[in-house]
């Protein structure tokens, strides 16, 4: 059993206060996606507060999509946070739905039904479906833990 204390590196960041993770802008730049060149080329006065908003929407809708599958976050969360493959698991999910946030923008707060319904990428519910060695099940597993 691979347990982990929370821990920030130049992928992703640990937040002791919401206790969750979230992606590093290093995260994206290695995927491709240099988001402060893009913000920068806009002339925008408060690229910082862009790129963080990025982060933490993408951290905000795999959390949220998580909790939709247990009613004891807690667990879900202390899983995420004190399991090494969890955490690969996360930070994957993380990825995959920053690149489809960027390519396809935040359908979380469209108008259309449809596509809120569409707003989690297929790759990062396909990551977080992936059971968990250490725990036996996947962080999205409707039972008791």
């Amino acid at each position: 059993m691979t347990c982990i204390k929370p821990y920030s590196d130049n992928l992703m960041r640990w937040d002791e206060v919401q206790r969750r993770y979230f992606l590093t802008e290093a995260a994206l730049v290695g995927q491709g996606i240099d988001i402060r060149s893009r913000v920068l080329s806009s002339h925008s006065p408060a690229p910082e507060s862009i790129i963080n908003g990025l982060l933490n929407t993408v951290t905000a809708m795999i959390y949220g999509y998580i909790h939709e599958h247990n009613t004891n976050t807690r667990i879900q969360d202390d899983v995420i946070a004190s399991f090494a493959d969890a955490r690969v698991f996360l930070y994957n999910a993380l990825l995959a739905q920053a690149k489809y946030v960027w390519f396809n923008g935040d359908l979380s707060i469209s108008p259309k039904k449809e596509e809120r319904d569409a707003a989690i990428s297929p790759v990062a519910m396909q990551e977080l479906g992936q059971i968990i060695p250490d725990v036996g099940r996947s962080i999205l597993f409707c039972g008791g833990y």
